[in-house]
């Protein structure tokens, strides 16, 4: 589980290291489906710098213990 304040990056971008100031949960509608249900993605907004803020899917994130 991640939370606001951690350090973490994305998993393609380990040499950079953020800090999370957001976890969303947003619902997906870009597909139909044959009765079921669609189900809502958790993503996490990380901040790099003060001009770099980036939104990430959960399951792409990694945390990083200092």
């Amino acid at each position: 589980m991640f939370k606001v304040g951690q350090k973490a990056t994305h998993f393609m971008q380990a040499h950079k290291v953020g800090t999370i100031i957001n976890v969303i949960s947003e619902r997906n509608h870009n597909y139909m489906t044959m009765g079921g249900t669609t189900q809502n993605e958790i993503y996490v907004i990380i901040k790099y710098s003060e001009n770099d803020i980036q939104k990430f899917k959960s399951g792409d994130v990694i945390r990083i213990y200092d």
